[in-house]
């Protein structure tokens, strides 16, 4: 897929900072439940699973992350995903 979600990433740096603040790390539970996002979008967006992203789910990582749409959504042109694609995909 040439659109995926920098979601993983994001939650990594979020819990660096809380790390220097000595706060408990921030889970998908977590992030679901301060969000008010399913976990299972979450996961999805997390594991590269997921097929599409409405607007509302983007708006709401934007806002918790304190990012623009940009930070949150990758693109990767369609010929660099098949040079990097294991042999046989």
């Amino acid at each position: 897929m040439a659109v995926h979600a920098a979601l993983k990433l994001l939650i990594t740096q979020e819990n660096v900072a809380r790390l220097q603040r000595r706060e408990p790390a921030l889970t998908i539970q977590m992030l679901a439940e301060l969000t008010g996002l399913a976990t299972s979008t979450i996961t999805g967006l997390t594991t590269g699973r997921a097929n599409r992203i409405d607007f509302r789910t983007i708006d709401t990582l934007c806002r918790f992350f304190q990012v623009q749409p940009g930070a949150l959504l990758v693109w990767t042109p369609e010929d660099e995903d098949a040079a990097n694609a294991p042999d046989g995909v």
